[in-house]
């Protein structure tokens, strides 16, 4: 997944926020060959920063058990399923943002 325009306002937020660093970390150990060559002995270290997942309850490509193994990359993760289909903020703007706003008001 390319990340934004070099450049561009969000690209320094986005830099600045080290956002692509946790996505990174999730998305680099889905895949069970990547995971044994760096951990062979299966002790994979959890992120120690809170993380949170909004999922679509009707999200027709992405299930929620696709969802199930971020669990064990976390110390502290929570996965709040939202009543939309695939586009959690554009088909339900307020109830993506009343969950984030609570998430973030429990851990900031």
């Amino acid at each position: 997944m390319p990340g934004p325009r070099a450049g561009t306002g969000r690209a320094k937020a986005l830099g600045r926020s080290r956002f692509y660093g946790p996505r990174n970390y999730v998305a680099h150990f889905q895949t069970g060959e990547v995971h044994t060559a760096l951990f062979p002995d299966g002790s994979v270290p959890k992120a120690d920063v809170p993380a949170l997942l909004i999922a679509a309850r009707h999200d027709p490509i992405c299930h929620r058990m696709l969802t199930d193994n971020v669990l064990q990359y976390f110390e502290e993760f929570e996965r709040r399923m939202i009543d939309t289909g695939r586009w959690t903020r554009p088909e339900d703007p307020e109830g993506a943002n009343t969950l984030l706003i609570d998430w973030l008001t429990r851990h900031f």
